[in-house]
């Protein structure tokens, strides 16, 4: 669908794919020209918000300069970095001087975008759909499992309850797996981190950080004294006696258990 038509510049969007498609019917031959239709551009990326955005390079041909490229990193690249892109493909132009410089806009600047060159439009969708692969393995797997103590049955045993975020039973046993295979520390201590209160846990956490009994104090509205019982008692449930022993717990904070 043809959501704009300028000057210059051609923009298409394919919401199915959260796709925007500019083209440049012909190439801008001054600053000010070049400015209006990437504005134009950055004010539609604002109200449509699309994932993935692809530059047809064809006719381009004006040579952008140092001060240019901090003007598109400032006023269009870092805006549609807030309004949602992801993925930024080009296929390159005939001026290969001029598709250099739209390559330095990225690099000269380190700028935060994602973005990849290509010779074909083919070849830049396939990395979309490669891009938004990645994206859902990406999501899926930092979704946390939960794993939680829930005491001890009437024979004595430990009791586990395990939260998967897969109906599949595949995948529930490869979450289990990957816990005990990446934590070798909670097989060992599940009993004696499950004995901490949340009040201790969040402690915990803060002592990780490397935060003083002060500083605990002032972001948990807790007295000094308060926060100095916590760490006693969390070294005393913990059976640690350095700082350095309570690092090994991070990975309890981090994996939600």
């Amino acid at each position: 669908m043809k959501i704009y038509k300028g000057k210059h510049l051609t923009i298409k969007y394919n919401k199915s794919k959260s796709l925007f498609v500019q083209k440049w019917n012909t190439s801008p031959k001054d600053i000010e020209d070049f400015k209006f239709e990437m504005l134009e551009y950055t004010n539609l990326y604002e109200k449509l918000r699309p994932k993935n955005t692809l530059w047809m390079q064809k006719n381009f041909g004006l040579i952008i300069n140092d001060d240019l490229k901090k003007w598109i990193e400032t006023n269009v690249n870092k805006p549609c970095l807030k309004y949602g892109n992801k993925n930024c493909a080009f296929v390159v132009a005939e001026d290969v001087l001029a598709h250099i410089e739209t390559i330095d806009v990225f690099e000269k600047t380190n700028s935060s975008i994602n973005v990849k060159h290509f010779a074909t439009s083919d070849e830049a969708q396939k990395w979309f759909n490669e891009q938004e692969l990645k994206s859902s393995q990406l999501n899926y797997n930092s979704k946390k499992a939960e794993l939680n103590y829930k005491g001890l049955d009437k024979n004595g045993k430990t009791i586990i309850e395990f939260k998967s975020i897969s109906t599949e039973i595949t995948n529930t046993l490869k979450s289990i797996k990957g816990i005990f295979e990446e934590n070798e520390l909670i097989k060992r201590n599940i009993i004696k981190y499950s004995s901490l209160t949340p009040k201790e846990k969040e402690v915990l956490n803060y002592i990780i950080q490397g935060l003083t009994n002060k500083q605990i104090s002032d972001l948990t509205f807790t007295s000094i004294n308060t926060i100095r019982t916590h760490r006693n008692r969390i070294w005393k449930k913990l059976d640690i006696k350095h700082f350095r022993d309570c690092l090994e717990y991070k990975s309890f904070y981090n994996s939600n258990f």
